[in-house]
């Protein structure tokens, strides 16, 4: 398996919805032994990444500004118009919680909320997984970031990139 910095993305032409404009990218690589999966890096600015057989598209975008109740309506409503069918992944990972987080932590729970909620309708099986776990398993490393590594895509999507590729059973190899 290539090294996930080694991987390249092609990248998508932008698409809209609502007020909302989604960037996604593709990977110039197949995924053959992780399971089809769901990664989520849930936030205003936020990133799907979504591994079906083993191919691995992931999108990112900003949510407009709200208060923060009307993001988990805003969100279950763009995920059940937007989500595609053809994404049969049964297993829906979202980032959960970083310890120690000060910041926007009610706008991030209704998100998070939100994203749980949209991919449960969508008959996902959803779980929040912490950010150094997901770290630990894919990247080697519960402080090195998928964003320090990922540089030709967005931060938010590299990350879910990392979150998807735990959901699918990815393991990192010590060289």
């Amino acid at each position: 398996m290539k090294r996930l910095n080694e991987i390249c993305f092609t990248m998508g032409e932008p698409e809209h919805w609502k007020d909302m404009t989604i960037h996604h990218a593709i990977a110039q690589y197949i995924f053959r032994d992780v399971d089809d999966a769901i990664g989520i890096d849930p936030g205003r600015n936020w990133g799907i990444s979504i591994i079906s057989g083993g191919i691995l598209f992931t999108y990112w975008g900003k949510l407009p500004k709200m208060v923060a109740p009307d993001y988990h309506n805003y969100i279950t409503c763009w995920l059940n118009g937007w989500f595609s069918p053809n994404f049969t992944a049964k297993v829906a990972v979202i980032e959960g919680a970083a310890y120690g987080a000060m910041y926007s932590r009610e706008m991030l729970e209704d998100v998070r909320l939100g994203l749980y909620d949209g991919m449960k309708e969508l008959g996902k099986d959803v779980s929040y997984v912490p950010p150094m776990k997901i770290r630990r398993q894919v990247l080697g490393n519960g402080r090195l970031k998928a964003s320090d590594i990922l540089l030709s895509i967005d931060p938010n999507g590299a990350d879910s990139v990392a979150i998807a590729l735990y959901a699918g059973g990815y393991r990192h190899q010590c060289e």
